[in-house]
């Protein structure tokens, strides 16, 4: 398991922490002079996408869709604050990660890349009562803003950030089509 930063609160509500390890284990900084090192999460984006995959305490797993307390997100920042580089991650979660919700851990079970497809060796090891992800089965993700420049900028994140690390194992190909 990998490590989040440090959070200024807690996150002591039901969450998919796979999916945050998931990204930083498996994205990579997509630019500038890191590049191709793991993408590790702020603080800010941290605590954004736990809130995104947070988990209804009543929800059951034959119930994918009303699982999560919310349906949507909506991240808004001044320019040059990473919206870019999460929402490439937020993408690679979506498209291949456990993104979805698999039912509450006894405790030992484990998120194995191997059976996903992902021949990285990953192995994330859930506590008991924490909720377990899944990989969605036919991911549609569609990138959506005012301008092309705006959609350019995720995509200027999202293909070296797949290219350049382990999701070029999983994901071979980037486009926009």
């Amino acid at each position: 398991m990998s490590e989040l930063p440090p959070h200024e609160a807690p996150i002591d509500f039901p969450t998919l922490l796979v999916a945050l390890d998931w990204i930083q284990e498996h994205c990579v900084i997509p630019d500038g002079f890191h590049k191709g090192e793991p993408y590790i999460l702020s603080d800010w984006q941290a605590r954004f996408l736990a809130h995104f995959y947070r988990i209804k305490p009543e929800a059951v797993p034959a119930d994918l869709a009303m699982a999560f307390t919310s349906q949507v997100g909506l991240l808004v920042l001044a320019q040059k604050t990473g919206k870019g580089p999460v929402t490439a991650a937020h993408i690679c979660l979506e498209a291949v990660g456990p993104s979805l919700f698999a039912g509450w851990a006894k405790g030992g079970e484990t998120y194995r890349c191997i059976d996903h497809g992902c021949p990285c060796g990953w192995v994330y090891v859930y506590e008991a009562g924490e909720p377990m992800g899944m990989a969605r089965p036919t991911p549609l993700i569609q990138v959506v803003a005012f301008s092309e420049e705006q959609t350019g900028n995720i995509y200027d994140a999202l293909r070296p950030m797949i290219e350049e690390g382990p999701l070029s194992l999983v994901l071979p190909t980037t486009t926009e089509g």
